[in-house]
């Protein structure tokens, strides 16, 4: 019996040392999941950019340029470094998020204002492609959400709408509450996209394609809106039709879910509790 009893336990123990392996070798071909994802993007994504950057520098800086043409590459110029930016945000971002995760600080949100400041943050981006930016959200409306992380949401999918627009296009924000969330949606009349396309946009491996100026994107974007959404309790999904334009909606919760603590604030002294801060008072008098 105690034979049978120390190779029992003997067994259970390489049991729990075989599952513990297995968790770590799990872990470690995430992270090479994630290191090649980044060499990928990095190799690709921004070198490529910033080979585009450093011609039309060269070229400025050796005095080439005809002056009526000038204004235009200074835009280019403008527009290649802040899509470099944009596209290191979003990797930096979800290299953290996948290698130590996150957690979400859900506060009340002014959601208008937060689209606001990402309109005239992408509005110069819009203006070049001659697309309309609209903010139709109700100013008295907030969402329940980490601020951090919406902001970057509604970042990815209003560039992502001007990405898939052309010229006289709109892009416009909306939100409304629907029971308990609040249904915020980026809607453009660009040029839509197909249902393949559609099923592969919040899958597990990122997707990209070119937009109507030939812009390119790491493919990350989508995927931080859809990992940062639902650590905030509410879901994303996108409606389209080929010519007919995109509408991605999400959702967030309306109100700051009840805390333990404030339980424990509401939940009326125990009698002990009473006599203790009665005896206080008393001495204090």
């Amino acid at each position: 019996m105690h034979k049978n009893e120390a190779l029992n336990q003997h067994q259970k123990a390489l049991t729990e040392q075989a599952q513990q392996l297995n968790i770590q070798k799990e872990k470690l071909t995430q992270l090479n999941t994630i290191k090649d994802k980044l060499f990928s993007v990095i190799a690709h994504d921004l070198r490529g950019p910033l080979v585009a950057l450093k011609g039309l520098l060269h070229v400025m800086a050796m005095g080439k340029v005809p002056a009526d043409k000038q204004e235009g590459l200074f835009n280019s110029l403008v527009k290649g470094q802040q899509n470099v930016l944009w596209m290191l945000d979003n990797l930096f971002d979800w290299a953290r998020a996948q290698m130590e995760g996150f957690e979400a600080d859900p506060k009340p949100l002014p959601l208008r204002e937060l689209a606001d400041e990402n309109i005239r943050l992408l509005q110069p981006v819009a203006s070049s492609k001659d697309i309309v930016l609209e903010n139709k959200i109700d100013p008295n409306l907030t969402g329940c959400a980490d601020k951090e992380m919406v902001r970057l949401v509604l970042r990815n999918l209003i560039s992502n709408g001007i990405k898939f627009c052309k010229a006289g296009d709109t892009v416009t924000l909306t939100a409304k509450l629907k029971n308990d969330f609040v249904l915020v949606s980026v809607k453009d009349t660009g040029i839509g996209i197909t249902q393949e396309v559609q099923k592969k946009l919040f899958g597990g491996s990122s997707y990209s394609s070119r937009g109507t100026a030939n812009e390119k994107g790491s493919g990350l974007g989508l995927a931080l809106c859809k990992d940062f959404v639902e650590h905030n309790g509410g879901s994303i999904w996108v409606e389209s039709m080929p010519g007919k334009g995109s509408t991605f909606l999400f959702t967030l919760p309306h109100t700051v879910k009840a805390e333990e603590d404030e339980d424990e604030i509401n939940t009326p002294p125990s009698p002990e509790e009473t006599e203790e801060k009665t005896a206080e008072q008393l001495q204090l008098a």
